[in-house]
């Protein structure tokens, strides 16, 4: 089942379906179950996200063909992760304390996220362009490269992914290596690279390092008796099965809600036309509009950096700025993509869907598009074709491949062998 869902050519009627039962069903259960109330503008514009993302993605479309501008594969990865370096050692080097290291240390939940907000989102003056240039490499390009390793077997792929991981890590976001993780998944559960564990293994690693990472950053407290509700976010979760549960299940619905009332509340309804996105608002020359933090601000009320932000649903931030028009036409072009995707023959590309749904359901499309990175690798999948420095020649390696119960064992000129678990579908 989760091998069929992962499917690259699902990828539209999946996450439509997700964003029904997240944002439509969940709340309308809520409601007739009397655990939650005044969901039905939710209910309303979720329920028409859904139908444009499918009418984007399985929609009548004109192919255009264009000429494709040859990239070595060599130079793309070599500047890429070279940039990439440089900016983290910039990151580390100017950072107050590290998030991860400060909580192997004794640090308390608090301070670890206030040191999570320092790291990145609090920086001033030329180090607040840091918080937009991790996003653009950890947003795609950097998952990008990552799949493009794995799809070409290419040295040191296994160094550069722990790394990625590493660094992921180091300010305890919990779902924040998913951004690497996402796209190995893929890979993995398509049979587009030979790994030496079945696929499960892989899922089974990524909801222990989810644990993991909600345990370090000492989320909620044991000292509160009364959670509150589990419907609301005033709940306070005490393990990290809770916190995830409720994390991921309940906080986005409840957010979304939000940001429609604090919409009406504060702005009578009257569309905010870009200025919640501060490359549109700058080019419309507007001021930028901070939505997310004066949903936060509704919600918990300003943390101690004064950075504090609530994103939510793609399909919010669509109604905000432009209404009903702009959630069809957001909606759309999300399906749209997820078409690209999915009829694209770039594999690396196609791998980073779900981690384009992810982006989606937590948050806007112009910040997923302009300032996550998504925007660069739409423009290369397109436009671009990254070719391999040179092609193995399989033939030199191997002299035997044999299949057994749903693996593959491989013989090499000098005797050994090598067992690789096989996926369903074409070989690398």
């Amino acid at each position: 089942m989760i091998r069929f869902l992962s499917k690259a050519s699902n990828a539209g009627w999946t996450f439509a379906l997700a964003i029904f039962l997240g944002y439509v069903a969940l709340p309308y259960w809520l409601e007739a179950t009397k655990r939650g109330s005044d969901y039905g503008k939710l209910e309303t514009v979720a329920a028409f996200a859904a139908l444009g993302i499918l009418f984007g993605a399985y929609g009548p479309k004109e192919r255009i063909a264009w000429p494709k501008l040859r990239i070595h594969l060599g130079a793309f990865l070599f500047c890429t992760w070279l940039s990439f370096i440089v900016f983290a050692i910039v990151a580390f080097s100017t950072a107050e304390k590290i998030p991860l290291i400060a909580a192997f240390q004794g640090a308390g939940a608090a301070e670890v996220a206030v040191l999570r907000e320092k790291f990145l989102k609090a920086r001033e003056g030329w180090q607040a362009s840091l918080v937009y240039i991790n996003a653009i490499f950890t947003g795609a390009l950097i998952p990008y490269a990552l799949s493009l390793m794995f799809i070409h077997r290419a040295r040191f792929r296994w160094v550069f992914f722990c790394l990625f991981l590493l660094y992921s890590l180091s300010f305890t976001e919990k779902a924040f290596f998913l951004k690497g993780a996402l796209p190995f998944l893929y890979l993995a559960l398509q049979g587009k690279i030979r790994i030496p564990v079945s696929p499960k293994v892989v899922i089974a690693g990524i909801m222990i390092l989810l644990f993991g990472v909600t345990a370090v950053s000492r989320v909620g407290s044991e000292e509160v008796e009364d959670q509150g509700n589990f419907f609301s976010v005033a709940y306070v979760p005490h393990t990290p099965f809770q916190h995830l549960m409720w994390r991921s299940i309940i906080v986005p619905m409840v957010t979304a809600s939000d940001a429609l009332h604090v919409f009406e509340k504060k702005f009578k309804e009257e569309p905010l036309q870009g200025a919640t996105s501060s490359i549109i608002a700058a080019a419309l020359g507007k001021p930028r509009i901070p939505f997310e933090r004066l949903v936060f601000t509704e919600q918990w009320g300003q943390n101690e950096t004064g950075t504090g932000s609530s994103n939510s649903a793609f399909f919010t931030e669509a109604y905000v700025n432009f209404l009903w028009f702009g959630v069809l036409a957001f909606s759309f072009i999300a399906g749209r993509i997820l078409r690209l995707m999915a009829e694209s023959n770039d594999e690396a590309y196609k791998s980073l869907w779900m981690l384009f749904c992810f982006g989606l359901y937590n948050s806007g499309l112009i910040g997923l598009l302009l300032s996550n990175g998504f925007a660069v690798v739409l423009t290369l999948a397109l436009l671009a074709r990254i070719d391999p420095a040179s092609r193995r020649n399989q033939h030199s390696s191997l002299n035997i491949s044999s299949k057994e119960h749903g693996q593959e064992r491989t013989h090499t000129r000098d005797g050994g062998s090598r067992l690789y678990w096989l996926s369903p579908g074409p070989p690398s």
